[in-house]
């Protein structure tokens, strides 16, 4: 059994490693759950991480990874984005709500593109892991999760945490791509009105 975590030995033993003190910290968590449940002693089985555990570990980290890569996606589109609307910003127009009409509609279709691209990293994220049932329309799934619309699909079990996911990363992404639509259009009419 491991000294409790407030003893001398891993304040004053320079031979304990971080690792060695997180353990104990662990396993005191453990006791702790496991005197709550009615366990008077734990057997060694029940303080390895359970499935379940595990499990939602796994989809944290696949939402992680491709979360990341749809930030990533649009951060570079809105940097060219702004580029364009900033160089665009130069050229006089004779009618400035002509000018104003343009660059809206080239900045929500640029938008629009980089949302139908992330919701194509969902689906193969979806295809690769095996998530929805067979015979799932993948596309039409990632669509309606990230939009937060929800549809008649149910993910698999054992990957039920990538819905929320995804809904999250498009409302974030859908919240940012209104903040820039509206910078863009504040530029537009400081500029011109």
């Amino acid at each position: 059994m491991l000294p409790p975590s407030g003893s001398p030995f891993f304040r004053d033993n320079p031979s304990c490693t971080r690792r060695q003190r997180f353990g104990a910290i662990f396993l005191r968590v453990d006791l702790l759950r496991h005197y709550r449940a009615g366990v008077d002693r734990p057997d060694a089985e029940s303080l390895v991480p359970a499935a379940g555990e595990i499990a939602m570990l796994r989809q944290l980290m696949v939402g992680t990874v491709a979360s990341a890569c749809n930030i990533t996606i649009h951060a570079l589109i809105m940097v060219a984005l702004l580029q364009i609307a900033r160089a665009t910003g130069t050229i006089q127009a004779s009618r400035p709500s002509s000018r104003l009409i343009v660059v809206m509609i080239a900045a929500v279709s640029v938008l629009m593109a980089s949302h139908a691209s992330e919701v194509m990293v969902w689906s193969l994220v979806f295809a690769i892991i095996g998530a929805a049932p067979p015979g799932t329309d993948l596309i039409n799934y990632a669509f309606v999760t990230y939009t937060t619309l929800g549809g008649n699909v149910v993910p698999e079990e054992h990957w039920r945490l990538l819905a929320p996911l995804t809904a999250m990363n498009g409302v974030l992404l859908f919240g940012w791509s209104t903040a820039v639509i509206f910078e863009i259009m504040r530029r537009e009419l400081y500029r011109d009105f």
